[in-house]
């Protein structure tokens, strides 16, 4: 009897044996499935249910530890807590970035330890300027006669003792907060805009308070994001004009007071109004994006339940306490659960070669039949202002390059243009802190040379299968972000969702290219349905602020593009090969590799 056990143990039905071992030859969505046949029970289950003796009562002693206090809602952290800092500290460099763009720097504070562009974070700006209101206050007999004369202007004594008040241990003790109740100090100064300042104190600092808890709560809101860099230049440049103010030499300011009279100290003021104002715009956005994450949030909600409501009439109906009478309605489908896939299971539904490679290869071999002052002409790009600036940034940025006059000779689809695009990919290539896709519309417009690998999805597949090739991704995540049997069906807008859920689980450490040749090819009527889509989505990534990788895309195109061009000229960031100069060079391939590798150092 015992060998008897044994045996049936050992042995599993001839239709398991076909499902687990022969199913994955015929389709890809049977490689690593998510069940798997209990022979105890003679059926399949859920790979999560087979649990050991040990590990269910591992499982139900972590239940029963878990106490009713552990599902308590954390409360809201005060307003001195380093965590506050955290968002402020993400936006920061991005507005200092604006700020030295943009604004000129007072003429007070040029090369000067005052001087705030320089700082990297918002605690070393706060510092400036308490040292700068140390001066301030420094003693000394003649300073404080001084002090007095310029304080007395107006009744304003209590609003100079309002803003000592600042310290440490202060409730407003953040940099940003803190910096705030400084400037408040220093516009009070003014005899002549002191009551309008005092009036605005009691709404100015908790706006400020509750715009930090804004962006604590949105953090991956394109709309709170850009709010609160403007929030913030409009910030550094008030801290500014108040480290003016307070290094400035007290009987000037007293005089200024004196003439200027209403005017005295208005930059210093609009200054302050416009952070009041933009506080206030930030928190409009932030009850913009709760409203609209609410009504998400209920249909979502409503969603789920409908899916749990239909799986539990399923599972009534197919008990083995019960006659088994459930059948699948022909008018209402019944959600089914997503299939886990493995990353290889992901490439074979995509059904696309590595045609890159040989596309590369095209392009190295037939690159030499093209004249040598036209490729030489386009090595010179790599030392533009236009494609440094795109390059070096540490912020995501697109740019477009166009040989739009006295086009260049191209030959099966492949041009100048197409060599410099080559070489680029192997640049990036050899460094272990980059990832590039690269795409040739000159190889891909005509079914006689690419079969069925031509326009927007070829484009399209063939960019998720490099990054497949180069990344592992979470891909359990990725079989419930997208709808695998629309995947199947090689539907282009599931497609373009699975890219952008790829992208966005690029680690933050990593800089990813998207090189487009021959853009304007794929301007034709017969690709625009598919392949204006995937560009546009390129260039929506670019600006995605759940995209945590630093994200580049550059399109080259001869001739130049009709539509596409309008996403990149109102910010000037095409650049036309034919206004370079043609150089008198030979074209050095060697040349342009140093100096693209001096760029990527």
């Amino acid at each position: 009897m015992a060998s008897h056990r044994i045996t049936r143990l050992g042995l599993q039905p001839p239709t398991v044996d076909f499902i687990d071992n022969e199913l994955p030859d015929y389709h890809p969505i049977f490689v690593n499935p998510p069940a798997r046949y209990d022979p105890t029970s003679g059926k399949y289950i859920p790979n999560d249910q087979m649990l050991t003796p040990q590990s269910a009562s591992i499982s139900r002693t972590v239940r029963s530890s878990v106490s009713p206090k552990s599902h308590c809602v954390a409360p809201r952290p005060a307003l001195n807590d380093p965590q506050t800092f955290q968002f402020w500290n993400d936006v920061f460099p991005e507005a200092m970035y604006r700020l030295r763009s943009g604004d000129r720097e007072p003429k007070g504070l040029v090369e000067t330890a005052y001087s705030i562009r320089g700082q990297k974070h918002w605690e070393a700006v706060y510092e400036i300027l308490r040292s700068a209101r140390d001066k301030y206050d420094q003693g000394g007999l003649v300073r404080r006669a001084r002090r007095k004369v310029a304080d007395h202007i107006g009744p304003v004594a209590e609003a100079t003792n309002i803003a000592s008040q600042v310290a440490p241990g202060s409730t407003y003790s953040t940099p940003v907060l803190g910096s705030l109740k400084v400037l408040l100090g220093a516009v009070k100064t003014a005899a002549s805009v002191r009551s309008e300042v005092l009036g605005s104190l009691e709404n100015l600092i908790p706006t400020f308070s509750t715009a930090e808890l804004f962006l604590g709560i949105f953090r991956n809101d394109a709309n709170i994001r850009e709010a609160s860099i403007q929030l913030t230049i409009s910030t550094l440049v008030a801290i500014e004009r108040a480290i003016v103010f307070f290094i400035r030499h007290e009987v000037r300011k007293a005089g200024n007071a004196i003439f200027q009279g209403a005017d005295y100290e208005k930059g210093l003021l609009d200054s302050l109004q416009m952070i009041n104002t933009k506080a206030t715009g930030l928190a409009g956005e932030a009850q913009k994006s709760h409203i609209y994450q609410s009504h998400l949030g209920k249909h979502i909600t409503a969603n789920h339940y409908a899916l749990l409501k239909a799986e539990n009439v399923r599972l009534r109906s197919t008990s083995p306490f019960e006659p088994a009478s459930w059948v699948p309605s022909t008018q209402t489908q019944t959600p089914i659960t997503n299939v886990h896939l493995s990353q290889e299971a992901l490439s074979r539904i995509l059904n696309v070669s590595d045609f890159d490679i040989s596309d590369i290869d095209f392009v190295i071999a037939k690159k030499g039949l093209l004249p040598a002052k036209q490729r030489a002409q386009v090595e010179q790009a790599v030392n533009t202002q236009h494609f440094q600036q795109w390059i070096v940034s540490p912020f995501s940025a697109k740019l477009l390059i166009h040989w739009d006059f006295q086009l260049p000779e191209t030959i099966s689809g492949i041009s100048p243009l197409s060599s410099l695009c080559v070489s680029l990919a192997q640049g990036l290539g050899a460094h272990d802190q980059f990832m590039c896709a690269v795409f040739f519309c000159g190889r891909h417009t005509d079914a006689t040379d690419a079969g069925d690998y031509i326009g927007g999805r070829a484009m399209l597949t063939s960019l998720i299968r490099q990054l497949l090739r180069q990344c592992e991704f979470d891909t359990r995540s990725l079989s419930q972000q997208v709808h695998v049997p629309s995947l199947q069906q090689d539907r282009l807008d599931e497609l373009i969702t699975l890219l952008v859920c790829i992208v966005r689980q690029v680690p933050k450490s990593t800089t990813l290219f998207f090189i487009i040749d021959g853009v304007s090819l794929f301007e034709r009527e017969e690709f625009q349905d598919g392949a204006l889509g995937v560009l546009s989505t390129l260039l929506g990534l670019v600006r995605d602020p759940v995209v945590f990788a630093t994200l580049k895309v550059l399109f080259t195109s001869t001739p130049g593009t009709e539509i596409v061009r309008a996403a990149f000229e109102p910010d000037d960031l095409v650049l036309d090969i034919s206004g370079l100069p043609q150089s008198e060079w030979e074209p050095r391939e060697e040349r342009m590799m140093r100096e693209l590798e001096g760029r990527f150092d």
